[in-house]
């Protein structure tokens, strides 16, 4: 995807500060990575490219938006943490399938119905 397809589609996007707001070079590292997030997806092949384009620009957004608290949790979680807690004060997390990577809430409700699903043992 290049910079021109991600900026059409951020002029008409609310809340799309941390696009605007980021360099040239991150908008096309942020694009770069979140291309090839979404390119691990089983995806159905008749996804359409427009909805396939959005969700790439969903999760770029949403990277560039990340904290260095959410990335460090982000890692965390790929590495199994399930809890922790500080005195008092504790979070528990939903464990995730290893290897998964973290999506975008609105890139996976984009792709939700195109994404396929394969049991084990399951021919593809």
């Amino acid at each position: 995807m290049d910079i021109a397809t991600a900026e059409a589609y951020f002029e008409t996007r609310l809340h799309s500060e941390a696009w605007e707001q980021a360099s040239t070079g991150d908008k096309v590292k942020a694009l770069a990575t979140a291309e090839r997030q979404i390119g691990t997806l089983q995806l159905h092949e008749l996804t359409p490219s427009n909805v396939r384009n959005d969700a790439i620009c969903e999760q770029a957004i949403w990277l560039l938006a990340a904290s260095d608290y959410h990335r460090k949790l982000e890692s965390d979680l790929a590495r199994g943490l399930v809890s922790r807690s500080v005195g008092s004060a504790s979070e528990q997390y939903t464990p995730r399938a290893a290897g998964r990577i973290p999506l975008a809430p609105l890139a996976l409700a984009l792709l939700d119905g195109w994404m396929q699903q394969y049991r084990i043992g399951e021919l593809r």
